[in-house]
């Protein structure tokens, strides 16, 4: 190969090569300029709500269940359970169809698979039982702090 015919194809290469990243980012940002995830601070509140697209709520495979009531006990899968690193408890609720809140809870035991919350949550509420971690870090990059 000559040097032209080289320089020629090098320049070829840096201008396409730069054309499929960019599909990627795009493509990862969800359709239609929606943003993945979308965090707020919720007034005279050190609270935060998450929305998420419909796209992230699928990909992160979100799921959640009801709060339930056994007796005069507040039971929720132990899955629901989030312990920060400083050791608090916490549960997402869900606020809107993908809005979700981080709230705090008391842990009065856990028995197999399930938890039984002294205060926190009432029977009824839905809460994140996967996808929880991934809340937690949407929330934290985001500046929140648990």
């Amino acid at each position: 190969m000559n040097q032209r015919h080289e320089k020629h194809c090098l320049a070829v290469l840096l201008v396409a090569l730069p054309l499929p990243l960019a599909a990627c980012a795009a493509s990862s940002a969800g359709s239609g300029g929606v943003p993945p995830a979308v965090v707020e601070r919720l007034a005279q509140s050190d609270s935060y709500r998450i929305t998420l697209s419909p796209g992230t709520v699928k990909r992160l495979r979100i799921q959640m269940t009801k709060v339930t009531q056994n007796g005069s006990e507040t039971v929720v899968p132990y899955s629901a359970v989030f312990y920060s690193a400083n050791g608090r408890t916490w549960a997402y609720v869900r606020q809107g169809s993908f809005s979700f809140t981080r709230r705090a809870v008391t842990v009065d035991r856990i028995a197999a698979a399930k938890a039984f919350v002294a205060r926190g949550l009432s029977a009824g509420t839905q809460v994140v039982t996967k996808g929880v971690a991934e809340l937690h870090g949407i929330e934290t990059s985001a500046g929140a702090r648990a």
